[in-house]
């Protein structure tokens, strides 16, 4: 199994090649190329960038949440409230079903992670406030549900990228 992460390739120009070499040895070699699309955490780099046009914000300005990840990032969880996440998912994504079709390889798998994300994150969010209240959700698990919540929406819409 050969995992790439997907920030270092849309971010990072030298690594495209890099990316080419390897989605066309895994195909020829029949090894399983997983593509990590890390689309919760950590994308501290990018979320408050001054490169990242407003139609991609992934985070609530107004958001007072303070959380550390086992990375220590207490900036790094796109938020799933904000509908911008979503765009940006989906300017990812094309991007990547893009790379794939030009290295010839189809793109059957992707790990979303999101299993790094600190306990706190989004719980002040004005963004998130109404499905919290919504949710009853005991203190502690609010960021779980939230996590859940964009999973759900996330899974279904891979669906469109993959070539099932």
């Amino acid at each position: 199994m050969v995992t790439t992460y997907m920030w270092n390739i849309l971010f990072y120009k030298y690594a495209k090649p890099y990316f080419f070499s390897i989605q066309k040895y895994t195909f020829v070699t029949n090894l399983v190329f997983v593509q990590s699309q890390d689309f919760v955490v950590p994308v501290s780099k990018i979320l408050f960038s001054n490169t990242v046009s407003v139609d991609y914000r992934l985070h609530d300005p107004s958001d007072t949440s303070e959380y550390s990840s086992v990375q220590y990032f207490t900036d790094g969880a796109m938020n799933p409230c904000v509908d911008s996440t979503f765009d940006f998912f989906d300017k990812v994504m094309s991007t990547v079903k893009q790379y794939h079709a030009a290295a010839g390889v189809p793109l059957k798998l992707m790990h979303l992670a999101g299993d790094e994300v600190a306990s706190g994150a989004w719980i002040n969010s004005t963004a998130c406030s109404r499905l919290l209240e919504v949710s009853n959700a005991p203190q502690g698990e609010q960021t779980l549900l939230l996590l859940n919540g964009i999973l759900k929406v996330l899974v279904p819409f891979l669906t469109k990228y993959l070539c099932i």
